[in-house]
Order: C-alpha cells, then structure tokens, then sequence
C-alpha cells in the first residue's frame, strides 16, 4: 500500500470520482488485499485493465497574468487519470525511469518490461475538444536515452528534460554552428524514422549566443523539411534568455506577473477615476457620504478589503471555454476568524446580478458577511456573461459576430454549476458543499439536478431564496407585457448585433448617483421603476443605497436568458430551450425542449418564498415542491410585503431570513458529524 499512501488523500482524481483517500481508508482492511492480489496480477500478466487506460479527464487551467485567452498557450493541459492507474504506474516506477531499448540498458525485470511495452502499445486516450480549439495529449514522456547519447557521442553537446531536447554548440564562426547543427537535425531525423517518431519543427527554435549584430548569409538548418529560423530569445525550463546571454525579459517578465498579482489584490474598479472627476467638478458629493460613494465603484474584492474581511480571487473554466470568476471570503472577520478547514457554501447569484450583490449592504447586513462570521467558507459564484464572467478561452464577448452570448440559463446550469462545484470541492478538499440560490440562482440549480444529477450527492443542503422555476402565475407586470413578445425583440437586437442585455457600466452608475440619489425628485421614480420589475416593497426597501446599487447591478447577462423566461411563462412549464422545431430537432432530438426532470433532484432542498413575489408565485413553488424528488420542505418568509428583492436586501432580510436559513445549515453540519 505504500504507492497508494504516497498520495496526497484528496487529490483530484480521474472521471471514475475515485480519490486516495478512498484508497488508502482500506488499508488494513480487505480493500488492501483485493487491491494488491490485482496489481499483482496485472504486472503478472502484463496486462491494464480497459477502464483505468481509457478514462482520462483533460482540463486545461488558464495560466495566471495572461491578458489574451484566445491564445492556447495561456492554458496549461492537466491529464487526470484513475488512482488506480496511478498506483499501478507508481509500482512499476520505482523501478524504471525508461521505455523501448532503455529498459533492457537499465537491466529492468523481463515482467516489468513487458507490462510497460503492452500498455503503450494498447493504451488510448479519449478526448473531445471544440471546433476551434486542437491539442494534442501525450500518454508518457518518451525518455531518449539513445538519442542524447548518439548526439554526444557526434561532440554535440545534448541534454534533456522529459520529451524536450537542448543543444549547446560553441565554435568561433557562425556558419560552421550552422553546419554542426544540421548534423544534429539529421541524428534526430534518423533517429525518429528508426522508432516511427516525429519532432515537431514549430516548436523548435534555433539562436545564436553572439555579441555580433550582421550575420550574413546562413545556412539555416531543417527539420523534417521545415526550416527553423533564428530567434532572438528562447525560454529553456521557465528560463527566458536573448542572443546576449541576458535575462533582463525573464526579469521583466517576473515584475510584470507579480505586479498583476498585486494589482489583484488591491485594484480598483474601472469606473474610480471618472467617479473622482465627478466629485471634484461638481456637487456630487456633497450629497452623499464617503462610504456610500466609495462603495458604489468598489468591485468585490474592493468590498470586501475595505471591511477588513479576506478575499480571494479564482477563475473556473467551464467544458465550453467559459472563464467565470468565483470569489472566496474563507473565514471571517470579527468571529470564527482563524484559518482552517470548515464546512462550505456556494452563493449563487440572480438574473442581472453579480457576486458583489451579496457584499454591498456591508457587514452585519450582507448575506456573504454574515456566513463568513458564522463559520463558513464562503464561495460567490458568477454565471457566464456577467460582470466578473465576461472571458473566454477564445471567444470575444464584444465582437457581435461570435457564439459568446449563445446562452441561457440551461448552459449556466449544466455548465457553469459543475465546474463551479467541482473546483471548490478539489480546493477544499470537501465531499459536499451547502447551495444559497437566489432567483436564477435556483433556476439553474434546478437545471443541475435535473440534467446531471450525479451532483446532488455533491449537495449537503440547497436553499432556494425566491425559487423560480415554473413561472405561469408570475404576476410581474414586466414580464406580463414583454413574454410574448420576447422571442420577436430577441431576433430584432440579435439583427443588430446586440445579444448582451444591461452591462454593468458606467451610465448605470451615473444614472444611480444624478438621478436616484437622496432628495432627488426623480427618487420616487428609481423605486418605482425597480419595484415593477421585481415587487413593491417600500418598507423593506433601503432607497439611501440606491447609488451603491446601481453601481453593482445590473451586471449583465444574455438576452436569451431573458428570452427562456419569458418561454417559462408563455408555455406554462419549465422546459430547455426552445430554439425553434428544426434546431430542436438538431439539438434535442425532437421537435419540443424537453422537460426539466425534476424528480432527480434528491439533495435536500428548502424553498424560502413569500406571499408577496411577484416573480415566485406560491402556486408555481407548490407545483415545484410536489415534482421534487428528494427531502424537500417550504418556508414561507414571515412578512406580508416581504418581495423579491427583498431576498438579497431587504433591511430586515436577516432576521426574516437569512438567520433561519443558517440555523437549517448548522442542524446538516450536526447531523453529519
């Protein structure tokens, strides 16, 4: 069992789920005994069972600093393949270091030998990727033992680091270099024919170490008929050096991804400068206090620094190539404040909204602060298209003529959600996670269950704050007006080029300080705007943050996640998207969206509503509950007037609320203990 306790016990492991630490629990147990007589028998036999070889999972992690990731070379290729397989390969690689004629050099056991040679001969590696995306994924690192001799031995100095070669000649002239190199392009050439190899000449770069600046006419050598021309740098094991035997670019290069780091941690928004200038050259702000204004332009990380409470910045990259900020508040400030493992909860977000929203009523007031200080590890989750999601590994959101805003909240739910869940779990090293949703926070948690509901057991308690997902008594007047029309306005704006639908930016923040701010006469308007989107509630409504407000949300989204509401409300029923019978048939296979599934839902969910939402009718959350398929129970928030909105920032939100929702938490923390 020594191979499989070299392992760390909750390292992420490959598509079968299985980690070391359900390894290793068995290791004085029978689990030891079968494992070993296996092992045994594949060395014995030279033999991998099918399952370990072919299911590998590749990610590829996006390599911090990068400004442009449309380029591949700003993601890093993870293979993750079965611990089992890892095992196997741990025992045989305390003994050999080499493949091919190596082992028979290093006087590798003859069962050793043949178990590696069978399982590269047989071993495949299955792999999807996008239309616009190529990699290749490599199974083992060849070691070229042989070729690094044979080019040693021609006086052509040769090391190696796994699949990656260095040759270093030193000479007086230029052309003789040159001359010396080709030489060691044919070695290679011949020596790759011989095993039915390749070098890859794109990868490959050729520079002259040399004070010289005129070279004159070179022979420039070839591989493999491709000629490598001379660079004027080249970066060998993380090192960057140019033609000069400097490193003032490695140098540079370093300041540069640090100096991202600390601009990270301490930025400020976008719009703080232009917020500056509007209070120096008017009276702006004289109206307001500091603390409001200053918050209204801080972005979360801004929030949460000025508070005092830890913050911490993630990106997760979706199967699709959608790169999607996820915040962190580990512990908290005033309370529960050490560092250490604790149980963690995902805070999902609403339609228009951002992580940020959780923050912005500051502490004691806001829902992100509150668990912190209760104990909890505290993860805000930002869907695709928003504020903080607007990335993509090679998709631009602003050009028009790109698929990025091709999405509703289905994508989000069967994308976003897993990819979220699965980084925290392998960070914190959890078997389970609590879900806070808000609104679309629900929808598209409601959207996992159904479509992949391997995650529920992922799931130690789901919340769902103002539960949306059938909407067929919605009495929204917005949304009343605008549903059976919301197909025909989505194809007039996609005409134009326009799929996004309220940016956060800098009109929306202008318009909440000049227009919505207190004494403003136009106040009473800003509220009553609000409260016919989302429920009037004037008594739970604090209209002093109404600039802080508008200056986090809306934080933008897809038309189309606009449009599949407005279909939720049109058919009566909760359904994927309807693209239309032709595209549903491309798509789904049939010429209606099919339904959510929701007795697959078995995680354990509660449904917080009110009387008074407009958005989430008690009749659609009754009609919900009864089609869930595991522990489920209603809460209805004890106010009359308590709406929609009032579920993130409603001034009494947290003892109506917020205290009951962490007393449930703390009763599954109990139980599991």
């Amino acid at each position: 069992m020594w191979a499989i306790n070299s392992f760390l016990p909750f390292k992420t492991g490959g598509l079968d789920g299985i980690f070391p630490g359900l390894l290793q629990r068995g290791d004085t147990g029978v689990l030891a005994l079968h494992l070993t007589a296996i092992y045994r028998a594949c060395l014995a036999h030279r033999y991998v069972p099918l399952q370990w070889r072919e299911e590998v999972k590749v990610v590829f992690i996006p390599k911090p600093g990068n400004s442009d990731y449309t380029n591949p070379k700003s993601f890093r290729p993870i293979s993750l393949t079965s611990f089992l397989m890892k095992t196997l390969e741990r025992l045989c690689d305390r003994d050999i270091r080499c493949i091919g004629r190596a082992l028979a050099e290093h006087n590798v056991d003859p069962t050793i030998a043949g178990w590696i040679d069978n399982m590269l001969r047989h071993r495949v590696i299955r792999f999807t990727v996008n239309t616009s995306t190529r990699c290749v994924v490599a199974p083992w690192n060849l070691v070229v033992d042989e070729l690094i001799a044979e080019l040693n031995r021609n006086k052509l100095y040769t090391v190696g680091y796994a699949d990656d070669l260095a040759i270093l000649i030193t000479g007086p002239f230029e052309n003789v270099l040159c001359n010396l190199m080709i030489s060691a392009f044919q070695i290679i050439e011949e020596w790759c024919t011989q095993y039915r190899l390749t070098a890859n000449p794109s990868k490959t770069e050729l520079i002259l170490f040399t004070n010289t600046c005129n070279f004159g006419n070179l022979t420039l050598p070839k591989l493999f008929n491709t000629e490598i021309s001379l660079t004027k740098e080249v970066k060998n094991l993380g090192v960057i050096l140019d033609s000069k035997l400097l490193w003032n670019k490695h140098k540079d290069h370093k300041l540069e991804k640090a100096c991202y780091v600390t601009l990270a941690v301490a930025r400020r928004s976008p719009n703080a400068e232009y917020v500056e200038q509007l209070i120096k050259e008017t009276d702006f702000g004289s109206r307001f206090s500091d603390n409001l204004l200053e918050d209204a332009f801080l972005d979360a990380n801004g929030l949460a620094s000025k508070y005092g409470y830890p913050f911490e910045e993630h990106s997760v990259v979706t199967e699709d190539g959608y790169i999607l900020g996820l915040h962190r508040i580990p512990h908290g400030r005033d309370k529960n404040n050490i560092p250490g493992e604790r149980p963690a909860v995902l805070v999902m977000h609403g339609l228009l909204s951002s992580s940020a929203d959780f923050m912005i009523m500051g502490p004691g007031n806001a829902l992100a602060y509150i668990l912190a200080e209760e104990g909890f590890d505290v993860w805000l989750g930002n869907a695709r298209g928003n504020y903080y999601s607007r990335r993509h590994t090679f998709l631009n959101p602003n050009n028009r003529s790109q698929s990025f805003w091709d999405f509703s909240w289905d994508e989000i739910g069967d994308l976003d959600l897993p990819a979220i869940i699965d980084y925290i779990l392998s960070v914190t090293r959890l078997p389970s996670i609590h879900y806070i949703g808000m609104s679309q926070g629900t929808t598209s948690f409601f959207v996992m269950g159904s479509m992949r509901p391997d995650y529920n057991k992922k799931i130690t308690s789901m919340h769902a704050l103002a539960p949306v997902a059938y909407m067929a008594n919605t009495k929204s007047l917005v949304f009343r007006l605008i549903s059976p029309h919301a197909k025909t306005i989505a194809r007039v704006l996609s005409f134009l080029g326009m799929k996004e639908m309220l940016p956060n930016n800098i009109v929306f923040t202008w318009l909440g300080i000049v227009l919505c701010h207190d004494g403003s006469p136009l106040q009473p308007f800003c509220s009553a705007l609000l409260f016919s989107i989302v429920g009037w509630s004037p008594n739970q409504f604090n209209s002093t943050m109404f600039p802080a407000k508008l200056g986090h949300a809306p934080a933008g989204c897809a038309i189309n996640q606009f449009v599949h509401y407005a279909q939720s409300i049109n058919k009566k029923d909760f359904r994927r998207f309807d693209y239309g019978s032709i595209s549903n048939i491309k798509k789904y296979g049939q010429a209606t969206p099919p339904k959510y599934n929701l007795s697959q839902i078995t995680a354990p969910v509660i449904l917080h509503y009110s009387t008074a939402d407009p958005l989430s009718n008690i009749v659609d959350v009754e009609r919900l509950y009864a089609e869930l398929g595991g522990p489920a129970e209603m809460i209805k928030v004890p106010h009359d007037q308590f709406s929609h909105i009032d579920f993130m920032w409603g001034l009494d939100a947290k003892e109506l609320l917020f205290d009951h929702v962490l007393d449930i938490m703390k009763r599954f923390e109990l139980n599991d203990t």
